[in-house]
C-alpha cells in the first residue's frame, strides 16, 4: 500500500518547485520521511505523477547542483605503490621476528646451562 496518493505527490512537487519549504517540513506535513521527499525531488519516486513544469524544474535544478566527485580513483601506479609498501612492511616484520627468535634462542641454552 502506498503512503502517498497521487494528489499528495503532486502537491509535494509543487511545494518543491516553489522552494519555500525544506524536505523535513514537507515530510512532517505529509507524515513521511524527508528521505522520501528527497526521492520525489530527484524523481526516484513519483515518476508517474505528471506535474506541469516538473521536467523543466529538474533540468534547471541539475544545472546548479554541483557534480559529485569520485570518492577515489585507482590507478596502476597507486596499486604498485601500495604493493611496495605492503612488501616493505612484511620484510620489516620478518626482520623483527627473526631478531626476537635469535634472542630467545640464545637465552634458552644459557638458562639450561645454569640449571644444570
Amino acid at each position: 500500500m502506498a503512503k502517498l496518493t497521487k494528489t499528495e505527490v503532486k502537491q509535494i512537487k509543487h511545494l518543491l518547485m516553489a522552494g519555500k519549504k525544506t524536505y523535513d517540513e514537507i515530510g512532517k506535513k505529509y507524515e513521511v520521511s524527508s528521505g522520501l521527499i528527497g526521492h520525489i525531488a530527484t524523481d526516484r519516486a513519483g515518476k508517474k505523477v505528471e506535474v506541469a513544469g516538473w521536467k523543466a524544474f529538474l533540468a534547471t535544478r541539475n544545472q546548479w547542483k554541483p557534480a559529485r566527485k569520485k570518492a577515489f580513483s585507482v590507478t596502476r601506479s597507486k596499486i604498485e605503490k601500495a604493493k611496495r609498501a605492503l612488501q616493505e612492511k612484511r620484510t620489516k616484520m620478518k626482520k623483527v621476528r627473526d631478531a626476537r627468535s635469535k634472542r630467545k634462542g640464545s637465552a634458552k641454552p644459557a638458562a639450561a646451562a645454569a640449571a644444570a
